[in-house]
């Protein structure tokens, strides 16, 4: 480990409060770099069909599609077989945090800077244009960075003030500035904000104190709001809130008594009620959950005991538990996993020994076994990956 990380990694803390649990859906750990807000460590990020992992050197490994230049490798090949990368390979060193998106994505560094990569048609990136960015590039570069969220079209980042800030598309309020225009720039949205998860077109976030706000598109019930198809600015739907993904169109949340709650969107049985109706309120769906993420059609969780259970659309495999048939409860998937991230048709999961594993889609190599075969159920990848300890 080079000395800046290992500096940084010195200050590493336990999770003093409720609220950082959140960071247990990416990594379980926190780092103080150079003030009193935290960095939230995220080691690996799954995002639609590419795949991001930091190592223990704090090197950003990436692979899967690179149609966008998702990859940050400086190729953009277009929606076709030879713009994926079949194994990892190194874009960035002295990385904390990442975050993948749809076909973009952000990172954070060991000074607390944001960097941004990949398509920016809708200004995602944040660098002022519309140009889609090859390389990584420095978008907020006052070391004030602590969480990032990378969903479709859009971005939002938490300073070390705990203000929230977002940019791109905002078709369906995504922004929560009240208003639908895009904005290819950091825009302040709202303060005390602890923790943000961006889904397709929908955000869920975290204030110090445990309450959750969501805001944008509701049509599929992903805000949890009864009547209601977009919500322009935030709104608070629940307290006592320690960790929150928002996917698809779902979303999942969990209390500070270990309860998980979910709704919206359910036509998979990704919500995990029992059925495929739609779930418009939040309701309980298991106990003891510490960790959780949502991908486009499924989610994952994990337990107390470190268990990893899945739910929700199981083509290709992506639950991970050696069919391909959905799930609309709950089902165990393996133990002793640190870390989780649901991508598109994917899911990753980071082992207590540092063991990065993978399952389902791997059309576009974003399992990053070397192959294109799809896994139904879980292998090991690569060795060596932050732990954040």
């Amino acid at each position: 480990m080079n000395k800046k990380l290992r500096a940084f990694s010195a200050t590493l803390l336990a999770v003093l409060m409720v609220f950082s649990l959140a960071a247990c859906a990416s990594a379980g750990r926190t780092i103080r770099p150079h003030s009193d807000a935290e960095i939230i460590i995220s080691p690996l990020s799954a995002g639609n069909a590419h795949t991001m992992s930091i190592s223990n050197e704090g090197h950003l490994w990436i692979w899967g599609s690179n149609a966008t230049g998702q990859l940050g490798n400086g190729i953009a090949s277009g929606w076709h077989v030879d713009s994926r990368e079949l194994a990892p390979s190194v874009i960035m060193e002295d990385v904390l945090a990442v975050s993948g998106g749809h076909d973009h994505a952000v990172a954070i560094d060991s000074e607390g800077n944001l960097w941004a990569w990949g398509r920016n048609s809708f200004g995602q990136l944040g660098e002022g244009t519309n140009r889609s960015g090859l390389f990584p590039t420095e978008i907020i570069d006052d070391g004030s960075v602590i969480a990032a969220s990378a969903g479709s079209q859009f971005t939002v980042a938490i300073r070390s003030d705990f203000s929230l800030w977002a940019w791109g598309t905002n078709r369906q309020g995504q922004l929560g500035n009240g208003e639908r225009e895009t904005i290819r720039e950091p825009m302040h949205v709202m303060d005390n904000i602890a923790y943000v998860s961006a889904g397709i077109n929908h955000v869920a976030a975290i204030d110090r104190d445990g309450g959750l706000w969501v805001w944008g598109g509701n049509r599929e019930g992903q805000l949890g709001l009864i009547d209601v198809d977009l919500q322009l600015t935030p709104l608070k739907i629940m307290d006592d809130v320690v960790a929150v993904a928002a996917g698809g169109f779902h979303t999942v949340a969990a209390t500070a008594d270990g309860s998980l709650w979910a709704w919206g969107d359910n036509r998979s049985g990704q919500v995990g009620a029992g059925s495929h109706e739609d779930v418009i309120t939040p309701m309980i769906i298991m106990d003891d959950v510490v960790a959780v993420s949502a991908g486009q059609l499924h989610t994952v969780a994990i337990k107390t005991d470190g268990s990893l259970w899945a739910w929700g659309d199981n083509s290709l495999g992506r639950l991970g538990d050696g069919t391909t048939g959905d799930r609309n409860a709950p089902v165990w998937i393996m133990d002793d996993v640190a870390a989780v991230s649901a991508g598109g048709t994917h899911t990753i999961a980071l082992k207590t020994d540092g063991g990065l594993w993978a399952w389902g889609g791997n059309h576009w190599s974003q399992l990053g076994d070397g192959t294109i075969e799809s896994r139904f159920n879980p292998i090991e990848i690569m060795s060596d990956i932050m732990m954040g300890y």
